[in-house]
């Protein structure tokens, strides 16, 4: 058996054994809200901007144990509000390894923002036990709730919106 296997079986075994011992997973997912178009490593727009003030609103009343986000701006820069608001510091995560970021997120078991990309979100979802879906290049603001109820994965979407206020940007 070739490592590359091996390990997969490795992660896949860690994943179901974790999953059997589950109590209580709550995660929010999220893929970075609107960004620049220009780069490598692009920035937010105005509006992906007043959405995360929108997102920092949204988990006033829903208290995190953790945030994390890849190095990218525009990952940073979603969370940061939230971050400033709750008084956390990120954590970073690699995209490039998300079966095993997930097995670290199920062995937690905390309450967590997990911010990315529309390539990795639906990933890390389904490597949690979520459902298999894709987010297109161009969906922004969908915050994804994974969570059980008697043992069984649960995922809830809200939409995090952006009021007049958030809209006027002059």
């Amino acid at each position: 058996m070739n490592t590359t296997r091996l390990r997969k079986c490795l992660v896949l075994a860690v994943l179901m054994l974790a999953s059997a011992k589950l109590t209580a997973l709550d995660i929010y997912l999220i893929r970075h809200f609107e960004k620049q178009t220009e780069g490598n490593d692009p920035a937010l727009t105005q509006i992906g901007v007043a959405r995360a003030q929108a997102l920092a609103k949204h988990f006033e009343v829903i208290s995190l144990s953790n945030i994390y986000a890849t190095a990218y701006k525009r990952t940073q820069q979603t969370a940061a509000p939230l971050a400033i608001k709750t008084e956390q510091v990120v954590t970073e995560y690699s995209p490039k390894n998300l079966e095993d970021f997930a097995a670290f997120l199920l062995e937690k078991q905390q309450r967590v923002l997990v911010v990315g990309h529309s390539n990795t979100t639906a990933s890390l979802i389904k490597a949690l036990g979520g459902p298999k879906f894709s987010i297109s290049e161009d969906q922004y603001g969908t915050l994804y709730h994974l969570y059980s109820v008697d043992d069984q994965i649960q995922m809830d979407t809200t939409r995090i919106e952006l009021d007049n206020e958030s809209l006027n940007l002059n």
